[in-house]
């Protein structure tokens, strides 16, 4: 809810936290809306190879036209995988740049080929004004959910 930030110590003796936040909102607060390490924005690493904190996914357009939102991007993380990236829009960014997530738009399902890429483009239904922001967050079973992405304002 509003004030919401959510700070978890991710690693845990004898494997991954797997910690699973969902459909959530997370806005107002004063610290990043996800925050694993309390270390600020975690970094994502090529492959996903730390397993125990899922990378977040990159939005590289966020369009609305008044009734439907489109969102297109790529989520780089463990190979042959199935993630869930859930999307949210929130009236203002973090100042870090990252996330939070004051309103819950919707998910897809995705894929990642051999390399650890997925890619989306998805359209869901929902009025978000321009220069409202976008962000997702990606949830794979064992790993868990990601930090809030980076923020993308919403354009025609």
């Amino acid at each position: 809810g509003v004030g919401l930030s959510v700070q978890v110590a991710a690693w845990r003796a004898g494997g991954a936290a797997g910690l699973v936040l969902t459909k959530n909102t997370i806005t107002g607060n004063k610290r990043l809306g996800i925050d694993w390490n309390f270390d600020g924005v975690t970094a994502n690493d090529t492959g996903d190879l730390d397993a125990y904190l899922q990378n977040f996914p990159t939005i590289s357009s966020a369009k609305t036209d008044g009734a439907t939102v489109t969102l297109t991007g790529t989520l780089n993380s463990t190979a042959s995988s199935t993630f869930t990236i859930e999307f949210f829009a929130s009236p203002a960014c973090d100042p870090s740049g990252y996330g939070e997530g004051q309103r819950y738009l919707g998910s897809a399902t995705v894929t990642s080929d051999g390399s650890g890429t997925a890619t989306f483009n998805v359209s869901l239904p929902g009025r978000v004004a321009t220069g409202q922001f976008a962000t997702a967050t990606a949830t794979e079973a064992t790993a868990g959910t990601s930090e809030f992405s980076a923020c993308v304002a919403f354009t025609l």
